[in-house]
């Protein structure tokens, strides 16, 4: 059996939270929203807002393309975190000066 990962399973929920809100699916008091919560705060490296808010800001007709060019530069952001978070304390000091704004 695979073991879990925090950071994917946090970025999974705030894709599903980030669909559900953006479609309006549930009430803010929906199960789904304490799952999310408990997701994140066992990935504490995973910016969750971040990811939530961007795939929040899809439209509820986005076509395919708009869903590709936001997981590819989820997926990079997500990866260059990764990188961050193992580098020396200089670098991850200077992470936001180079951060680039998804």
């Amino acid at each position: 059996m695979p073991i879990p990962d925090p950071e994917i399973t946090a970025v999974n929920a705030a894709f599903a939270l980030g669909l559900v809100e953006g479609h309006s699916l549930v009430e803010s008091t929906h199960r789904l929203y304490d799952l999310a919560r408990a997701a994140a705060a066992d990935a504490p490296t995973v910016d969750f807002e971040t990811f939530n808010q961007r795939f929040l800001s899809l439209s509820p007709d986005s076509d395919k393309s708009e869903y590709r060019t936001i997981l590819v530069e989820l997926t990079e952001l997500y990866a260059w975190e990764a990188v961050i978070d193992s580098s020396p304390p200089a670098l991850r000091a200077n992470y936001q000066l180079f951060r680039r704004p998804v």
